[in-house]
């Protein structure tokens, strides 16, 4: 007999979570094994699965199936972010209100954070040396945060972990704020002057 119901929790690093029915009955253990499905799980998905019992009369969820293709919707206000965040920079650059060379400081740091977030992605999924969190959080502050956004989004990283998400969110505001001081401090141009010294 099939159930209809959602994960309620999912770890996607440690790859299993809990599943809830939609009307009365136990909560179910999820293994990732037991999706019947490449796509990964994640919590909000609504599923039909079979309900058994393992040897310690835990209930586990076999056999499970997506019951629509729903989940993914939950984190799209991150795409939609990232990309309403990198149409106004160049909306901003077109109008000539930033320089070129900030705008490509943001276009390049956001490639740089989508490749680490996808790097420590793989790494936690092969239990392989990770990227340190800092870095992710450091490319963030230097303008990467739209990559990072998008980052998050496709691989499913860093996004159930609640202490990650509020110092991302802090390196969001000291990027815009120091980007907005630098511009209208006049400090841009000294370090835009500096960059072409050194490349020339």
């Amino acid at each position: 007999m099939k159930h209809k119901g959602r994960i309620a929790e999912w770890n996607d690093e440690r790859g299993f979570g809990f599943v809830v029915p939609q009307n009365k009955g136990p909560r179910a253990f999820l293994h990732i094994s037991a999706m019947q499905s490449n796509k990964r799980p994640q919590q909000g998905d609504q599923v039909h699965y079979a309900l058994v019992q393992d040897e310690q009369g835990r209930w586990q969820a076999q056999q499970v199936t997506y019951a629509a293709i729903t989940s993914r919707i939950t984190l799209a206000p991150r795409v939609v972010l990232a990309l309403g965040a990198l149409a106004v920079l160049l909306l901003l650059w077109g109008m000539q209100w930033i320089p070129t060379l900030m705008a490509g400081t943001y276009g390049v740091a956001s490639v740089v954070a989508l490749l680490l977030y996808a790097k420590d992605k793989r790494a936690a999924q092969q239990k392989a040396w990770r990227v340190a969190e800092q870095s992710l959080h450091m490319v963030s502050v230097l303008g990467g945060w739209p990559g990072a956004l998008l980052g998050q989004h496709f691989f499913h990283h860093k996004t159930a972990k609640a202490s990650f998400q509020v110092l991302f969110v802090l390196t969001v505001v000291i990027n815009v704020l120091g980007a907005w001081w630098l511009l209208h401090s006049g400090e841009w141009e000294s370090i835009q002057t500096l960059w072409l010294e050194s490349v020339s």
